[in-house]
């Protein structure tokens, strides 16, 4: 038997009041196209809507993106490269977690954090990082960029890694799995900026 228009009403208004409440409430997301690189700047939004933000303070800029390789052992780029508004910018942990390496690595400092859920963060070069053993929340610092290692040739930059799975599914070994850090900030293209704390900028 066909609704009444009122029994019809009663049943949609409902969902448009909701759609509408949430048009009202929800944080903007601002974005503006930069020449030449077309990268899209995000305000920032809620830190409720992301368990992970960016690892560095200030403003922040893709250098280089993730590109996975076709084996483990083939060439590829194991993470993102990430130019900041500082040489000496604050090395910030992405989501909570435990230092489990801080040292040297050849002829820089690294240093490394396991997350809940099998994943692990690396981050260089830096310096002053935080001893092994520390428990860290997300947003808090646990090393300086070090200027004097230049990773990237466009001048500083920090290199950050995210691994996951392997042989004991905490991101370690060399069975685990580079993927795209900033997938994890909700966006696999890193043309695009990221709805985290502070203004980060993909180009």
């Amino acid at each position: 038997m066909p609704l009444s228009l009122t029994a019809h009403a009663s049943k949609t208004l409902p969902t448009i009041a909701a759609c509408v409440a949430f048009i009202l409430f929800t944080p903007p997301i601002i974005v503006s196209a930069a020449e030449p690189a077309q990268a899209i700047t995000v305000q920032q939004v809620s830190a409720s809507r992301s368990k992970w933000r960016s690892p560095a303070s200030g403003k922040v800029r893709v250098l280089k993106p993730f590109s996975k390789p076709a084996q483990r052992w083939s060439a590829g780029h194991r993470g993102v490269d990430l130019a900041t508004d500082s040489d000496n910018a604050q090395v910030q942990a992405p989501a909570a977690g435990t230092v489990v390496f801080s040292g040297k690595v050849v002829d820089r400092t690294v240093i490394v954090l396991e997350h809940p859920g099998g994943l692990r963060s690396s981050f260089e070069p830096v310096k002053d990082p935080l001893p092994e053993g520390t428990q860290v929340s997300a947003g808090q610092t646990i090393a300086t960029l070090d200027p004097d290692i230049h990773h990237c040739e466009q001048g500083p930059c920090l290199h950050w890694g995210v691994r996951r799975g392997g042989d004991k599914e905490d991101g370690s070994g060399k069975n685990a799995e580079y993927i795209n850090p900033l997938t994890l900030l909700g966006r696999e293209r890193p043309s695009i900026l990221l709805p985290v704390d502070g203004s980060f900028t993909a180009g």
